[in-house]
């Protein structure tokens, strides 16, 4: 507000001028809770991000007889305030909300009859104004809050009221298709992730390849081979600590490191040489597979030379036999995740040991035909990271358009 010109007709209100009543919520109504009846509208059910309730974890309460029942129950347009905790959320309540009370952590402002609530409240949802000025207001280090008084003294620019329902409504109209937009942005996020999941259970079953097959007259013919007749299987170990300094260091893996995705190059902890004498170092293009916990299944593909620890078992693929690239595809696809997660023990902390995990039958093609699978897949997957990286900018676009049109 401040150093702002406002334009013709808009003046300067406080909150004591917007709101006939500012009030907290109840205390000590815990004993009230039931499991139907009025709503109970708590921190919880407010958001930074809209200026609707969230009910969809509500609680239920049977208020009191008497004056404190009557002072915190709920009217529609009323404007509801987070003042502890997540300071400077904002939810309007609509007409058809019903019998609703609020809690002690939320402050209820109820707009003058000459104010368009929707305007008010999304105004003082906004990131540069309205909530800018909560939580420049907050009080305390450890166990930070607002008090009624911090609403009351809220600095407002008010236009005329046919101008604040022009607004509202345009506002309304807008981040709804703000919002309409990020869903759809969402969806192709989820259809992204299928395409990657078809296109690996196609090229491990030889649909992906099928025409390939056909224009040379060869037969989907795989072998039928064990994990461990792809090459040699490793389970990592923990290496002593490291007590040496050393220019050159080696990555040590960890399930957290699968993350990365294919063809993981680094990793969040490295060893030096005699570390990796308490560890077998594995070569480049090493397959990696989480064998115990709740991320049992996760893979990657070690780029560079590196170690793993106990978690993860390593498939260090014959070239005469498997692909690398081929293998970590197959591990990834929904038939490989299905064999792995599959024969984990079913304990409290899931397994597969490497007896079992090198036991694991798969359909294994040709080397040609591996490498033909992998050229496919890869060329597919640079396409999808490409969509993606587009989907990643639209994203931030659209993020930012919600607080940008709010301060407008």
């Amino acid at each position: 507000m401040e150093g702002r010109e406002l334009p013709i007709g808009w003046e300067v209100a406080n909150g004591s001028d917007m709101f006939e009543l500012v009030t907290s919520g109840s205390r000590g109504w815990a004993k009230y809770y039931s499991d139907d009846g009025p709503l109970f509208i708590r921190i919880g059910n407010l958001d930074h991000d809209s200026i609707e309730l969230d009910l969809r974890d509500v609680q239920h309460v049977r208020p009191p007889v008497g004056s404190e029942g009557n002072r915190t129950r709920l009217e529609p347009n009323d404007i509801l305030i987070s003042i502890t905790a997540e300071l400077g959320m904002v939810a309007l309540v609509s007409e058809g909300l019903g019998e609703a009370y609020v809690n002690q952590h939320v402050a209820l402002a109820r707009p003058s009859s000459e104010i368009d609530a929707r305007f008010l409240a999304w105004y003082l949802a906004s990131e540069s104004d309205g909530k800018h000025q909560l939580l420049e207001a907050k009080r305390g280090a450890t166990k930070v809050g607002l008090g009624l008084p911090d609403i009351r003294n809220l600095i407002l620019p008010l236009p005329p009221l046919n101008e604040q329902h022009r607004i509202a409504a345009k506002l309304d109209t807008t981040l709804a298709a703000v919002e309409a937009c990020r869903q759809r942005l969402d969806g192709v996020a989820a259809i992204l992730k299928r395409f990657r999941q078809t296109v690996l259970a196609a090229a491990t079953s030889g649909e992906l390849t099928r025409e390939w097959r056909e224009e040379r007259g060869l037969d989907w013919a795989p072998c039928d081979l064990s994990i461990r007749d792809l090459g040699q299987v490793i389970t990592g170990n923990t290496p002593p600590a490291n007590t040496e300094a050393s220019d050159e260091q080696f990555p040590l893996f960890k399930p957290s490191d699968l993350d990365f995705g294919y063809k993981v190059c680094t990793a969040r902890e490295l060893m030096g040489p005699v570390r990796t004498q308490g560890s077998r170092l594995l070569p480049p293009m090493s397959v990696l597979v989480t064998c115990i916990g709740a991320t049992v299944g996760k893979t990657g593909l070690a780029r560079v030379a590196g170690a793993s620890n106990q978690q993860i078992n390593a498939v260090v693929c014959n070239s005469s036999v498997a692909m690398p690239e081929w293998a970590y595809f197959w591990l990834t696809s929904p038939g490989g995740q299905s064999a792995v997660i599959g024969n984990a023990s079913a304990t409290t902390l899931p397994i597969i040991n490497k007896s079992r995990f090198s036991a694991l039958r798969l359909k294994v093609p040709s080397v040609t035909e591996q490498q033909e699978i992998v050229s496919r897949v890869e060329d597919l997957f640079t396409l999808a990271d490409q969509l993606e990286a587009r989907l990643s900018a639209a994203r931030k676009i659209v993020d930012r358009l919600t607080p940008a049109l709010r301060a407008d």
